[in-house]
């Protein structure tokens, strides 16, 4: 009896002791470290709508930053890119529990979408007619701009936008520019666009100098400059432009 009561002590007291050990040393919690991801979808030409697909895990809090000022705190949002450029866009992923924090970013190479003719130069154009004669016997042109889709007609009214007519004007003149009110959106970049120049006459009808026409799609080739050189005969043009 005496040896069951003792063997009884001994393993109590190794179970009040382990019972003390581990109420002194508790287990150590994880600690959860945010891994921040991301992609995109959309077409990234302006106006490019971009839809960010947020794939962080272990957080639960985020922080955007676009690249051209605009933030978010949504976890997936969607944004519109109205300018060409190219933005860096970072996301910080946030586990609140552990306030720790993960950065990642991604590159958006925006293209532009919209082109609008600014103004045109004219540096140089034909001063004699088909025949080798002035076009006016005793003054330079009287010269009227049109400018539209092909065929540009001044008689049939065929042309989207005009200028005043330059009168008496000589070489030394040159250049001038003729510039347009509210810049003007080319809608379609594979349409074939003209300038028609007229020599005004007055009490007969103007003759038709010539026309310089172009395209959209032709000029990017170069890449997306503001301005491009157009040059056709005699005629030696500059078309000033911007993009978004």
């Amino acid at each position: 009896m005496k040896l069951i009561l003792i063997f009884s002590l001994i393993i109590l007291t190794s179970i009040i002791g382990c019972t003390k050990k581990d109420s002194t040393n508790p287990v150590t919690p994880v600690i959860q470290h945010p891994i921040a991801a991301f992609g995109f979808t959309g077409a990234l030409v302006t106006p490019a709508t971009v839809s960010f697909n947020n794939s962080s895990t272990n957080a639960n809090s985020y922080r955007w930053d676009f690249g051209d000022g605009r933030t978010s705190i949504q976890e997936n949002p969607s944004m519109l890119f109205n300018n060409r450029g190219t933005l860096t866009v970072t996301l910080i992923a946030i586990n609140t529990s552990s306030s720790l924090t993960d950065t990642t970013r991604h590159t958006l190479s925006i293209t532009p979408g919209r082109v609008y003719l600014d103004s045109l130069v004219i540096n140089d154009l034909p001063w004699v007619d088909g025949t080798g004669a002035g076009w006016d016997l005793t003054s330079g042109p009287d010269v009227n701009i049109y400018f539209g889709p092909l065929p540009v007609s001044e008689t049939s009214g065929s042309f989207l936008y005009s200028w005043g007519t330059l009168t008496d004007l000589t070489q030394s003149q040159l250049p001038i520019s003729a510039y347009i009110s509210t810049p003007w959106q080319f809608a379609n970049w594979s349409t074939s666009y003209g300038f028609a120049f007229y020599d005004y006459d007055a009490g007969s009808s103007n003759d038709l100098m010539g026309t310089v026409s172009f395209t959209i799609n032709n000029l990017i080739t170069q890449g997306y400059l503001n301005s491009y050189n157009l040059q056709t005969g005699s005629y030696r043009l500059k078309l000033v432009v911007h993009w978004q």
